[in-house]
């Protein structure tokens, strides 16, 4: 079994990879998430044989997006929570608004019925969305679809927009990035695309041969006693903190309740004086590639069945556009009242998943902490209210 889930992990991790290094290659925004997911979803559709992802991934990958997060947290940015207040209140109304409003007109254009088309809008989780189909008698299989597909628009849609939207910030962050690694590590930042490189090229390969040993040879000399007792510290006692709010917040039965968690807890030990630097490029893309893995798992040779077979094509696009289109209004209200940029705003109000959008705001260099709290709050008011609503109304 052990041996069975391990080679699993490196077969997902494989073609994730393969996808991430082609999509580098054609210079695509967020080349790990968007390679991953597209090879392993092709897979999928075509009914090749790809295993799911192993049970502990998902966990794993939103313990590391909220240690992410919760490293990057300063006193000033929690005393910024207080902007949050008014656009969280604009969020619950505008998400509730989607699904009767929305879902009321997709009702009265389309073919679908009124209950299916108003979870068919609904921006909460998939797994309650699904359940409260199956409760009210409602096409499933439908619901299911339109939100795959309003995920996956998201996915590529979003980082084309944000490429152009943050071009300038990003090449300015990136470039400071560049100095920090060079001054630290005085070693560029890691560029998948130069691995074929490493092994077709012979001054290349020796190069990096060198600096195996070098490496090696540092391990080797390394000491315990030469970490500091401070550092190390900071270190176990942010990951105790990390792994305690995952615990228990996925035991209270918070949505996105490990990220959520491990988040606010390696908030409260940077506050406490343990903050460690979390950013490591490649470690990053890893990340981007878990999170391609765990949306692929939504796509089966069935998705395509159900969507030719219901004829969702006009209600999938028109929901969706309906969608995206308020959710820039939206943003753009969000904008003026909070006071912050645009790209996170729109990022805060994005019509995806909660791990989804706070790892774009990581990778763009926009605040993680307005996103993911927006997403939550979003999360939280339609998970609690739209059962209680549908079970006055059936």
């Amino acid at each position: 079994m052990f041996f069975s889930t391990i080679g699993d992990t490196f077969i997902l991790f494989f073609f994730g990879i393969v996808g991430w290094y082609v999509f580098a290659l054609l210079r695509a925004p967020v080349a790990p998430l968007l390679g991953a997911f597209t090879v392993l979803a092709m897979m999928r559709a075509t009914g090749m044989d790809i295993p799911p992802s192993p049970f502990y991934l998902n966990p794993l990958i939103q313990m590391t997006v909220g240690l992410f997060v919760g490293s990057q947290i300063t006193p000033e940015t929690v005393r910024d929570l207080k902007t949050v207040i008014l656009p969280a209140f604009i969020i619950a109304s505008w998400a509730l608004g989607v699904v009767f409003v929305i879902g009321g007109f997709l009702s009265r254009v389309t073919h679908l019925d009124l209950y299916t088309a108003m979870l068919s809008s609904s921006m909460g989780g998939l797994p309650e969305m699904a359940v409260l189909a199956i409760a009210t008698n409602t096409e499933v299989s439908v619901v299911i679809v339109m939100f795959l597909f309003r995920l996956i628009f998201s996915l590529f849609a979003f980082p084309l927009i944000f490429k152009r939207w943050v071009a300038h910030s990003i090449v300015e962050r990136d470039e400071r990035l560049q100095e920090k690694t060079d001054r630290v590590n005085n070693s560029a930042s890691f560029d998948i695309r130069s691995i074929p490189g490493l092994l077709l090229k012979p001054d290349s390969r020796q190069q990096a041969i060198a600096r195996c040993r070098e490496l090696i040879s540092l391990i080797r000399k390394l000491k315990l006693k030469d970490l500091t007792n401070r550092s190390l510290g900071r270190l176990l006692f942010t990951l105790a903190m990390t792994g305690s709010g995952a615990f228990i917040f996925q035991q209270l039965g918070m949505p996105a309740g490990i990220m959520v968690g491990a988040m606010l807890f390696a908030v409260i030990a940077s506050l406490s004086g343990a903050r460690i630097h979390f950013r490591s490029p490649g470690v990053f893309g890893i990340l981007l590639v878990g999170v391609g893995i765990m949306i692929s798992d939504n796509i089966s040779a069935q998705t395509l069945e159900v969507l030719l077979h219901n004829s969702l094509a006009w209600p999938m696009f028109l929901s969706t556009m309906l969608i995206v289109l308020s959710s820039f209004l939206v943003a753009y209200v969000i904008h003026r009242v909070s006071g912050w940029d645009y790209p996170t705003s729109f990022l805060a109000t994005a019509p995806a998943g909660l791990t989804l959008m706070t790892t774009l705001a990581l990778n763009y260099g926009k605040n993680p902490l307005h996103v993911s709290s927006l997403h939550l709050c979003r999360l939280i008011v339609l998970k609690t209210t739209v059962p209680l609503i549908f079970m006055f109304l059936i």
